[in-house]
């Protein structure tokens, strides 16, 4: 017999032993399933292999005893037998096993009634003594089959083996007969039991993690989108008979893509951890946290009043989500959207539910971010939903339906454009004009915004080299981390800057902060050799970010732009005032340029002159202009 290999059985004993039971044929009509053979090494069950009929064999064959002693593996060298019966019964046995060494007995006998709770929780296997009283001992038996795994050996009388035959189609592992019984058949019945029974538990748990993995995320352990589904539409059906409202919540997490991209797909998988236990604990027990793929997570909200109980629940979400999450022994903060659809009025059935949740959420992210949004039906008239978005910006690729829009920078000393900022626009031909929040989250996530973004940086540099050939002004362009991260970024940068004849020291590239917060060594190596090419580098958005100011000693930047957000209030509020003066002093103290974006009134600009700042940017100066409106606007 193969060494690699046991015997064993998921309900009972294949080993016809030559001990000649009577009505052996009446117990092989009571098996019903076939014997698995384990692999030993691998501890995984192989199909469909045969088991020799050793019911012929000697019962002293040295081939047998193999089998039995060395083909079944077992945790103990000695298993503890909790023998319920009398105790006579229990000596009587005892002592026909016995070696006559007190030290190397093969078994250890408890007495059921003198068990303590420590010697019950080392037993191996029940021995149940049905000979005298029946009644009893299938009492006990069905008894401890309640509320214990451990394997069962009925012990019986030529009388009762008809009652044993019942044990053992009830579960126990098999049964031995009082007067026909030997140390070696005792063993063999009693180990291959313990074994049996480990092998049954084995599949049984494998069988459990098979049938939780198909409904869950492993990752997460939350429910995954088949379960959501599954009881999205338990909870829509209930809603449509008691008549009460119930929500769907659709999240999905800002930036993750650039977790995976700078701190690598580990950090990823932890930052997904903790937002799935962050949602879980934002919803009640009965409701319903799952994730549906990637960063996209659902929540079913049963039996809601109001809809101010959706955004309660959502609002809880974004702030705990929010929170500050330990990555790579940094503090990383990560803004989430969530779209709301509620039943019955944005949908009657699942899919629409998700669907319009899904496209509320788009609206949320596209509005900045970090916020939800109830799903209204205009929604429709001006979001593409997210899927089509995809697809819609290869074809506009394609079809070069991205223009480029300029808008002057201005030096505040001496009034005059001495930088433009490009700005992508989609001329969408169903909608129309879209801005680049409303499809640059959608280009990021799906990996697009690499080839549209260097759409962007040729365009740029094709339209400056036309007007620097008659007035030497720089053009600023937007660029992604993702795009930064590529290993031939730099090689694309050096292709376009060649092939459009554009001098290197008039191109300006824009990282935004939050993006230059989660810098790598690889990153600020790159943005290195992007200064040394003559290169200016600047960070856009400046001060929206979370983190502290120190990253400013590693990324090697020229300007800091501050964000449009700073200004609104920037002559009433003395708060915005006191940050905005303070980012001015703490760039020049640090040889940076600052550069106010988002100027639409004279006293706006009246507080950034007096604070010192050098360049500024907005409608009051010009709204972003095509080419050849700007070549007219330089001409002044």
């Amino acid at each position: 017999m193969n060494d690699n290999r046991i015997i064993a059985q998921c309900r009972i004993t294949l080993l016809k032993t030559a001990c000649a039971q009577p009505d052996r044929e009446k117990l092989m009509s009571a098996i019903s399933e076939k014997p698995v053979v384990l692999d030993r090494e691998k501890d995984v069950p192989i199909q469909d292999v045969s088991i020799q009929d050793l019911s012929d064999a000697p019962l002293q064959d040295q081939s047998l005893q193999d089998v039995s002693l060395q083909d079944v593996s077992l945790q103990e060298s000695s298993p503890h037998i909790l023998f319920v019966g009398r105790p006579e019964k229990m000596h009587s046995l005892k002592k026909l096993v016995s070696v006559g060494d007190r030290e190397a007995e093969p078994f250890e006998f408890i007495p059921e009634k003198e068990a303590e709770k420590k010697q019950r929780s080392r037993v191996n296997i029940l021995l149940i003594d049905i000979s005298t009283d029946s009644e009893s001992g299938i009492e006990a038996f069905r008894r401890y089959r309640e509320y214990t795994n451990l394997p069962v050996v009925i012990l019986t009388s030529i009388q009762n083996e008809d009652i044993a035959i019942r044990a053992v189609q009830a579960g126990a592992q098999d049964y031995l007969i009082h007067g026909r019984i030997d140390r070696f058949l005792f063993t063999r019945i009693v180990r291959n039991a313990i074994e049996r029974n480990r092998i049954i538990c084995s599949l049984e748990k494998t069988r459990k993690l098979e049938r939780y993995l198909a409904y869950h995320d492993p990752l997460t352990r939350l429910p995954n989108r088949s379960l959501f589904f599954d009881r999205l539409v338990q909870s829509v059906a209930q809603a449509r008979r008691t008549g009460k409202n119930m929500a769907v919540l659709f999240l999905d997490l800002d930036g993750f893509k650039k977790v995976n991209d700078t701190l690598g797909h580990s950090a990823g998988d932890l930052l997904l951890i903790a937002t799935a236990e962050r949602i879980t604990k934002c919803i009640r027990e009965s409701e319903t946290a799952a994730r549906l793929g990637g960063d996209e997570f659902g929540v079913i909200l049963s039996e809601i009043t109001h809809e101010r109980d959706a955004a309660i629940v959502a609002g809880r979400i974004l702030e705990t989500v929010g929170e500050p999450v330990q990555l790579a022994e940094r503090e990383y903060y990560v803004k989430t959207s969530v779209g709301i659809s509620l039943f019955p009025s944005d949908g009657n059935e699942p899919k629409s539910l998700v669907k319009n949740a899904d496209t509320a959420m788009y609206r949320a992210k596209a509005n900045g971010g970090q916020r939800y949004r109830f799903f209204t039906p205009d929604i429709n008239a001006d979001l593409i939903l997210h899927p089509v978005h995809e697809m819609n910006i290869k074809k506009a690729l394609e079809r070069e339906e991205f223009t480029i829009l300029f808008q002057p920078q201005i030096d505040l000393l001496s009034g005059d454009t001495v930088s433009v900022e490009s700005l992508v626009r989609w001329n969408h031909p169903d909608i129309g004009i879209l801005s680049p929040d409303q499809f640059i989250p959608a280009a990021e996530k799906s990996g697009i915004i690499d080839k549209l973004g260097e759409l962007v940086l040729r365009k740029a540099c094709v339209h400056a080299a036309r007007w620097c050939s008659t007035r030497p002004v720089r053009v600023a362009v937007n660029i992604s981390v993702c795009q930064i991260q590529r290993p031939d970024f730099i090689q694309k940068v050096s292709s376009v800057l060649g092939s459009t004849g554009l001098n290197p020291s008039l191109l300006t590239l824009e990282i935004s902060e939050s993006n230059t917060l989660n810098s790598t060594k690889d990153l600020i190596d790159k943005i290195k050799i992007i200064k040394s090419m003559g290169i200016q580098l600047a960070i856009d958005d400046f001060g929206t970010g979370y983190a502290t100011l120190s990253y400013l000693k590693y990324v090697p930047a020229d300007l800091l732009k501050i964000d449009s957000s700073f200004l609104s209030n920037i002559t009433t509020d003395p708060e915005d005032t006191a940050i905005v003066k303070a980012i001015i002093a703490m760039a020049h103290s640090l040889d940076l340029h600052v550069v106010a974006e988002g100027v639409e009134n004279k006293a706006q600009l009246a507080v950034l002159c007096r604070l010192g700042c050098d360049m500024a940017q907005g409608y009051y100066f010009s709204k972003p202009l095509p080419e050849n409106e700007l070549k007219h606007f330089l001409s002044k």
